[in-house]
């Protein structure tokens, strides 16, 4: 995992930097709040800064078998023999990269398998296989179906003989990690092999493997970065496309690999369907292996034009960024390895795209000789890495970083108040009659206050749980009147073609119709709930006597907390049954109309399940929003009420004279505290300039 081969002016690449830089200045931000404030505030302080401290920025890479996803992971880590990519057959394990991770951890690796529990749903039971399949096809239907995934029982028994039962649920731990300890646990080695494999064999331990977790030094990286390395989206397992499937749902972006032999085929087509789902401004698409195809210089640009104008397309309008290139050109950029290269297909490539100026520039800046400068440029992976920086200020990073820099100046202007009592604790414009506020007093306040905010919350939650069950109503419908439609029109189609024709059903429709009811739904019941908390501030802070209005003004039920929710990637991509052959549909649709209409019944029941489980957890994300946000405000509150009574008794025991010593500090930390509040309000404003959401 050495990279003394890479060009030194090529090591570091620094993706995420402008991220980093936002976050490290929140985070010494946080650390200067937690030196003023002592033990007041730090448990207002401390979640903000643990967020930043452990911030992993997860970018998954996806595609097709052998795309070249493991050599483009290679070659962004600066690693070239880090995942094994010219291994026949590929990886088949779900592999996180991670560079700078918060436990200081910079080398070796954690290879986890499955246990009992996952292990017999996977490979006993075929898990949503057998689920999505119940009840549709005969017996020996379903055993064939299944036999896949039994196979991969079988196939890891075979290698691992007797330790096969008890590595179940164990992982395996290195210090340090070598290429053929990658290939070992995550290729799928060789397919044909039967019985025991040697203990060094790549494959032994594919089949058994969950995941396994790489770390390095944040290097080439210029924030902390998980780069998960999946599985072929066209696996011929099933089961391991669906374990791919599921990975993607816990990634932040993406970086879709596609062939230049073969782009945007149907399995390509479906990937970038999924993830336009996830959120479609979060991934780049790379044409690799440009290198490949005949006349690479003239037909590059058109390639790229054609690829970029089907995503649009597929994406409702939106454009997304499309590089072409060649991995193997990188990797000669890099390395200055030369084997498979053809010089004359570089140079017909470098002139065709008119990439000869742009070689030249980057060779007199890098030191590189021209004929790797020329490989580096017409490679797209300096594009590539250029359009992960710009996407890493996208999407959530804004919202998130605002709600913590507001945080942040909330906890600020709470400390600030809480000095200036200890130096005036007695309002100057306060009636006589009205100071100073006792401890019975305050708790009096303070229990009126927050009755009365419970009351508007609990109204609110009513509200919002009501919403969620007329929106979960509201896709159900959606549901059932898609199913019903289709149910004519297959009929029709078989009385047209007879039953031996093709028939299909895309499902395309019903899914982007059930996205755009779940997302504006979400976003209405979001925008409910936040109008609502600003109007229980006005409410409470009407009710404030005057005479604690001042120190009492940075105390709010936050909002920001509601606005940083961000809707759950898609659910509606889930795999159903109408996803998993048309072979079989036409088999079912040609049998019987009893079959047919069963069939059919599944788009209603598998849609409507995956739609009211995925409202009931929004409520329960809502619910919890709502009761953590409270029980902030009910903290500050009574922490806030609780430093007027203080400030009050120490004026009265020391007549009203705070000791010099006391004052000059306060009077520093209340100089610093004004400074910091400042350079907060800058940063946040900012990071309003720097990070787009488009």
């Amino acid at each position: 995992m050495m990279m003394e081969n890479f060009h030194p002016n090529l090591l570091e690449h620094g993706v995420g930097r402008r991220l980093n830089n936002a976050r490290l200045a929140l985070l010494n931000a946080s650390d200067q709040l937690t030196e003023l404030s002592g033990d007041e505030l730090t448990v207002r302080v401390r979640p903000v800064k643990d967020r930043l401290t452990k911030m992993m920025t997860r970018v998954a890479v996806v595609g097709q078998i052998k795309a070249g996803k493991s050599t483009f992971a290679n070659c962004v880590s600066r690693r070239m023999d880090l995942l094994p990519a010219d291994v026949n057959p590929w990886t088949s394990v779900v592999t996180q990269l991670y560079f700078g991770h918060h436990s200081g951890k910079n080398s070796g690796a954690v290879f986890r398998f499955f246990d009992e529990d996952q292990w017999d749903i996977l490979a006993n039971r075929g898990g949503r296989l057998a689920a999505l399949t119940e009840g549709l096809l005969e017996d020996y239907k379903r055993t064939e179906l299944l036999t896949e995934v039994r196979a991969m029982r079988m196939r890891a028994e075979g290698r691992l003989g007797e330790e096969f039962d008890g590595l179940l649920g164990k992982s395996h731990r290195f210090s340090s990690v070598t290429p053929e300890i990658m290939e070992r646990y995550v290729s799928a080695g060789d397919e044909l092999a039967a019985g025991a494999v040697a203990e060094n064999e790549p494959g032994r331990f594919a089949d058994i493997t969950h995941t396994a977790e790489i770390f390095f030094e944040q290097s080439p990286f210029g924030c902390p970065i998980c780069l998960i390395d999946t599985p072929g989206i066209n696996d011929p397992l099933l089961i391991r496309e669906e374990i791919t499937q599921q990975s993607l749902e816990d990634a932040d972006y993406f970086v879709v690999v596609l062939s230049a032999h073969q782009p945007l085929s149907k399995e390509d087509v479906r990937l970038i369907r999924l993830l336009r789902a996830l959120d479609r401004n979060r991934f780049v698409v790379f044409v690799n292996r440009v290198d490949e195809i005949s006349n690479a210089g003239e037909s590059a640009e058109a390639l790229r034009n054609r690829v970029a104008a089907q995503m649009v397309e597929y994406l409702d309008g939106t454009e997304v960024e499309v590089v072409v290139g060649s991995m193997e050109w990188a990797k000669y950029a890099l390395t200055g390895t030369s084997e498979f290269l053809d010089q004359a297909v570089l140079d017909s490539f470098v002139d065709g795209r008119g990439l000869l100026a742009a070689a030249e520039r980057c060779a007199h800046d890098s030191g590189l000789d021209l004929s790797r400068a020329k490989a580096y440029v017409a490679s797209g992976i300096g594009e590539v890495e250029t359009s992960l920086s710009r996407l890493l200020l996208q999407g959530g990073s804004q919202t998130h970083f605002l709600s913590m820099a507001d945080d942040l100046k909330s906890v600020s202007g709470q400390l600030t108040e809480r000095l200036k009592l200890r130096l005036n604790p007695d309002p100057k414009d306060a009636e006589p009659a009205e100071k100073p506020l006792t401890a019975g007093e305050a708790e009096r306040l303070m229990n009126s206050i927050i009755t009365q905010a419970n009351n508007h919350i609990q109204a609110l939650e009513i509200a919002m749980q009501e919403s969620c069950d007329a929106l979960g109503d509201k896709l159900a419908d959606q549901a059932e009147t898609f199913a019903e439609a289709q149910r004519d029109e297959v009929k029709a189609a078989v009385a047209d073609v007879g039953r031996d024709g093709d028939i299909s059903i895309d499902l395309d429709p019903l899914r982007s119709r059930l996205t755009k009811t779940y997302k504006s739904g979400f976003d209405e019941i979001q925008g409910v709930l936040w109008d609502e908390l600003k109007s229980i501030n006005h409410s409470f802070r009407s009710a404030i006597p005057k005479r604690v209005e001042q120190p009492l003004q940075t105390v709010r039920i936050a909002t920001l907390p509601i606005i940083g929710l961000l809707p759950r990637s898609n659910p509606f991509n889930k795999t159903v049954t109408f996803d998993l052959s048309q072979t079989w549909l036409a088999g079912i649709f040609a049998r019987s109309d009893r079959l047919t209409d069963r069939a059919l019944d599944t788009i209603k029941t598998q849609f409507t399940d995956i739609a009211l489980t995925t409202v009931d957890r929004e409520k329960e994300l809502f619910s919890e929003t709502l009761a953590e946000t409270i029980q902030q405000f009910e903290y500050d509150l009574k922490e806030q009420l609780g430093a007027v009574v203080e400030a009050n008794a120490s004026a009265a025991a020391e007549g009203d004279t705070v000791p010099p010593k006391v004052r000059q500090k306060a009077q520093e930390d209340l100089a610093k505290l004004e400074k910091l509040t400042n350079k907060l309000s800058k940063l946040q404003a900012d990071l309003e300039r720097e990070f787009s959401v488009k």
